[in-house]
């Protein structure tokens, strides 16, 4: 017997409360184009995108790859309780920080309650049971109640490494400086407030990242570079630093040695895949070279694999 077709009007994640709303029976919600990835919600398989994470790790798809916990969060966020909301590494995809991506591709929620509340268990589901001194929990844009973005980075300490931690902390404190940028997520003020609001687990790591967080940074490989440079022992260079000559700005480079006259510019692949991108790159070098600046081209095999060698470009650079 052919299945009968659910409705046009029935969004691709439901509750069983929408069903009847709109005429399903209980029989047609036990059909195979159903299924139920927590107890209460409903997903229509035709029209969710269940797709695995990439196995690998790639810059080209950084900006448009959207973690599995964020499509799971708008999938249980139906059935939240009102005491319950996102924390941790959930809270952390939802505000689009740069993740390492073995916590990026995960799809566990992390869903928090404020003690003394019993912490949320299903399968799926890693509840927490928080102080309510140490968190604070806001609106997200999504609708979803979740920690705020210095909350969400303070309940990572025990969960990152300490250069995670500043690479987090450089995107939320970063200041927009065009207008298509977002506000920034958090200040450096607001991230300290966080540490020292009570006897918090991973505090130690937490307050060595607070010292090494900048807020003009663009990328989490530009904040892996930086501090590669600084823990081999040369000087800490400036992000995000404005050239300027005669009164007007040639460029602004994503680290700078003024005084040497060095930038560092971080090549991301999304410069080689954009044409017009690459072609504005060549142009900005020729003014930085004209200017008498030097620029140091970094890629990620460079800071991955061969960092050794970077490094020691950079010291004959400066030296």
């Amino acid at each position: 017997m052919r299945r009968r077709d659910l409705p046009a009007g029935l969004p691709p994640v439901f509750t069983p409360a929408m069903a009847r709303a709109a005429h399903v029976g209980r029989s047609r919600l036990r059909a195979a184009d159903l299924e139920r990835p927590f107890r209460g919600v409903y997903t229509r398989t035709d029209l969710v995108d269940e797709s695995p994470a990439p196995q690998v790790e790639s810059e080209a798809m950084s900006e448009e790859y959207r973690p599995p916990a964020v499509r799971r969060a708008a999938q249980f966020a139906l059935a939240m309780s009102a005491r319950e909301f996102f924390s941790h590494q959930t809270a952390a995809a939802l505000w689009e920080v740069p993740l390492p991506w073995r916590v990026a591709a995960t799809s566990v929620l992390h869903v928090s309650v404020l003690r003394p509340f019993r912490a949320p268990a299903a399968r799926g589901i890693e509840g927490h049971q928080v102080d309510p001194r140490l968190v604070s929990v806001v609106t997200h844009p999504s609708g979803f109640r979740v920690t705020s973005p210095a909350s969400t980075w303070a309940q990572l300490g025990t969960v990152l490494a300490e250069h995670d931690l500043v690479a987090i902390g450089d995107a939320l404190v970063r200041e927009p400086r065009e207008g298509t940028d977002r506000p920034q997520l958090a200040s450096l003020a607001q991230l300290r407030a966080a540490v020292d609001a009570g006897r918090r687990p991973g505090v130690r790591a937490l307050r060595r990242a607070l010292e090494r967080i900048r807020p003009r940074v663009d990328s989490r490989r530009e904040t892996l570079l930086r501090l590669a440079i600084v823990d081999a022992g040369l000087p800490e260079p400036i992000p995000g630093f404005a050239v300027v000559v005669a009164g007007v700005e040639l460029a602004q480079v994503d680290l700078a040695y003024p005084d040497r006259l060095t930038a560092l510019e971080y090549e991301g692949e999304q410069h080689l895949r954009d044409p017009d991108q690459w072609a504005r790159d060549i142009r900005r070098y020729e003014r930085l070279a004209d200017a008498g600046w030097h620029v140091i081209r970094v890629t990620k095999d460079d800071l991955l694999h061969h960092r050794p060698g970077l490094i020691g470009r950079i010291r004959r650079a400066l030296a």
